[in-house]
């Protein structure tokens, strides 16, 4: 619940996960039960929020394509390419992920306010297994902070890393490429978790729940994901100069 159309295949496969377990309903309280029919009504309405503002998404990136045409297309034009079979330099790598996160951040931040609305609405939430509560509070606040990064200045980040040579990235590029490294690497498979420990509380009602989640979010890969990596490869010809 609260993830970007990025990270939404991990967050399928954690809900088919969950569709094709039937563990036995052990006496389940019922502060346990209500918590978890809100936490998962409320990231049902939240997923068809995500998928209504996706448009918002593709909007923000060609906003940003538009902004780098104008300030500094083809800069990476002259790039050298590594030699066949050989791997790309670190630097090479970290402009690389530097171009993908600024793409995808950027439609996420056209998320911060649903992420921001969750947040709060899960941080009213407990269950008797306090590290649920924890993971599930942490989680939100998590996802909010992520679309809260500011996009990288990646014209000024490009020149500095072709000023050196191709050699070195700039203090800027370092500093975002951990954070959004840091950031991913506590978001990456905490859906799978929460979902896990729900199963134990949820009834027949929860589990459509689910089912619509899952089906929702098959919806958004089906449709959102082609268009978003197309929309990144349109930023990446930009500053490669293939794009007029």
């Amino acid at each position: 619940m609260g993830r970007s159309s990025v990270h939404a295949a991990t967050v399928l496969a954690a809900i088919v996960t969950a569709l094709s377990a039937s563990p036995a309903l052990a006496q389940v309280s019922r502060s346990d039960a209500t918590a978890t029919r809100d936490y998962l009504q409320a990231g049902l309405a939240e997923d068809r929020a995500e998928v209504n503002r996706l448009p918002a998404g593709f909007e923000a990136i060609e906003a940003l394509r538009g902004r780098l045409q104008m300030e500094c297309p083809g800069v990476l034009a002259n790039e050298p390419k590594p030699a066949p079979g050989a791997k790309p330099s670190v630097s090479a790598v970290k402009i690389e992920e530097e171009d993908e996160a600024a793409v995808f951040g950027v439609a996420e931040h056209t998320e911060y306010g649903r992420l921001l609305r969750i947040a709060r609405a899960v941080s009213r939430l407990s269950w008797s297994d306090r590290a649920l509560t924890r993971l599930v509070h942490s989680s939100a606040e998590e996802e909010v902070a992520h679309a809260a990064v500011p996009t990288p200045d990646l014209c000024a980040d490009m020149r500095v890393w072709v000023s050196s040579g191709y050699e070195t990235v700039s203090a800027a590029t370092e500093a975002y490429v951990h954070r959004e490294s840091i950031l991913s690497a506590e978001t990456e498979g905490v859906e799978e978790v929460i979902l896990h420990k729900l199963r134990r509380y949820e009834t027949q009602a929860d589990r459509r729940i689910v089912k619509q989640i899952a089906e929702l979010q098959k919806h958004a890969l089906r449709t959102a994901l082609p268009k978003l990596f197309a929309a990144l490869a349109k930023v990446t010809e930009v500053l490669h100069g293939a794009a007029g």
